[in-house]
């Protein structure tokens, strides 16, 4: 069996639910009681996050695993003290890590309860494109998180992902329609995490890095 490996970072403000959606993402078998324990414990993390998952799935009939790796960072930009560290701070820490040189799935994330979370990926667009994230084989996924206490503005979140598209190709990057995503979830509800997890299984399996072939397990 071949294995592809890829990197996925999510990006957004504080508390729209980037930690508690990567621990359900890598937790497919995630009882009730585990997810209730995942929402009450969420915190704001001042530290990098570092998750592994793996997955099975066929690509043109040949069975790949895809070896995941899930990277969180601060979602603060902000210095909010001067004991804190900032976002750019934990990246220039962190530089070295492959992850930082070829991220192939970027989950941009907003609360729909928080409507200007939604407009400030655009900031956080313009960020990846700074630090080299973004290349013709990434796959975004625009994460309209928190469902259950505000329902998406379609018409908002499609303008929203067409300006992603446009930003994009505006610096220089070849990127199809189709790799900028917009997926709803509630990780209250454990709604649309299915979908996610597939997007980007499915992404990292045809176009991650190769590492020949593995064993038939």
């Amino acid at each position: 069996m071949s294995v592809k490996t890829g990197s996925v970072i999510p990006l957004g403000d504080g508390s729209v639910g980037k930690s508690v959606i990567m621990q359900l993402l890598k937790e497919k078998s995630m009882s009730d009681e585990q997810r209730i324990a995942v929402l009450n414990d969420a915190r704001k993390s001042k530290n990098i996050e570092m998750e592994f998952a793996m997955e099975k799935v066929m690509v043109e009939g040949t069975e790949v695993k895809a070896s995941i790796q899930y990277y969180n960072f601060p979602g603060q930009i902000q210095k909010e003290s001067a004991t804190t560290v900032t976002f750019d701070e934990i990246i220039n820490i962190f530089e070295f890590l492959p992850a930082l040189k070829d991220a192939h799935v970027l989950l941009l994330l907003y609360d729909t309860n928080r409507i200007y979370t939604l407009k400030s990926l655009e900031n956080w667009v313009k960020v990846a494109a700074q630090k080299g994230w973004i290349k013709p084989h990434t796959l975004v996924v625009l994460v309209s998180n928190k469902t259950d206490l505000q329902p998406p503005n379609d018409e908002f979140v499609e303008e929203v992902r067409k300006g992603i598209i446009q930003f994009i190709t505006n610096e220089g990057v070849t990127i199809a329609d189709n790799q900028v995503l917009s997926r709803y979830t509630s990780c209250k509800m454990n709604s649309g995490i299915d979908e996610v997890r597939s997007d980007i299984s499915n992404w990292i399996a045809a176009n991650g890095l190769g590492f020949g072939q593995s064993g038939s397990s």
